[in-house]
């Protein structure tokens, strides 16, 4: 069953921004490529009742093309929207294909921290506690307290709703924890700045998968966005671009 960000209505609604886009492309600035296609998936976080990010469009550096911040509760998307004034059709779609992708990936990221506070809100209560922002920044270590605080006020999850998050929670801050620490930061096993180019095939099939697909907010993310490549491409021949994180896994991912 499809929650939040990933139902049709809200995909629907993302793409036909990226219609918008498509139609007008040459009008617009790579800043205000960015900017409509990402106003579509924030008014999907607000009809969610999703505290909206910051955007920011920059140069993230070779590698990266999108981040949430959940600390100052921003949404960063790489400068990649420029577009060169000669590609043809094909190479356009391609272009705007990947940018609705890596918005929405990043938005569905600010949506799990945020159902990831609720669900910690909705613990403390069931277990008679009192939930305040001071404690919840104690449980969700370098999260918004602003939002942290929203959170307290927010509704509880649906059962569907709670059923995914607790994956997400488990993930980032249960018994998955310490995996991210050592290795997603500690190793930098994401391959941000061309740094994993050296370490050889072997390498990311093995330990470099568990950040493609084997980590339920990751993988949750990645599903999200590749949905809105396939539905923007359908029909026109162009098929969804690999991106990060896209490549089946091999078999032996358990072990992590």
């Amino acid at each position: 069953m499809a929650t939040g960000l990933a139902q049709p209505q809200h995909l629907s609604n993302i793409v036909a921004a990226m219609r918008t886009v498509e139609t007008n492309w040459m009008a617009l600035s790579a800043q205000q490529r960015c900017q409509q296609i990402a106003a579509a998936v924030t008014n999907a976080l607000r009809a969610l009742f999703v505290p909206v990010p910051t955007l920011q469009v920059a140069n993230l550096g070779a590698g990266l093309n999108g981040q949430f911040d959940f600390a100052p509760w921003t949404l960063k998307i790489s400068n990649m929207a420029i577009g060169n004034v000669q590609q043809n059709a094909a190479q356009r779609k391609e272009v705007i294909a990947k940018l609705g992708d890596v918005i929405t990936h990043e938005a569905r990221h600010c949506e799990q921290w945020w159902r990831m506070a609720r669900l910690v809100v909705g613990d403390m209560r069931a277990k008679g506690v009192m939930p305040s922002a001071p404690v919840l920044a104690g449980k969700l270590e370098g999260v918004s307290r602003v939002v942290l605080a929203q959170a307290i006020g927010a509704p509880p999850l649906t059962p569907p709703e709670a059923q995914e998050t607790m994956a997400w929670y488990v993930s980032v801050y249960g018994s998955g924890a310490s995996f991210r620490s050592i290795n997603v930061y500690g190793r930098n096993l994401r391959p941000t700045g061309g740094k994993f180019a050296d370490v050889g095939q072997q390498f990311q099939n093995s330990e470099f998968a568990r950040y493609q697909r084997g980590l339920a907010e990751e993988e949750d993310a990645h599903q999200v966005g590749r949905e809105i490549q396939k539905l923007f491409l359908l029909g026109s021949g162009v098929q969804p671009q690999t991106l990060v994180g896209h490549r089946p896994i091999a078999q032996g991912i358990a072990r992590y």
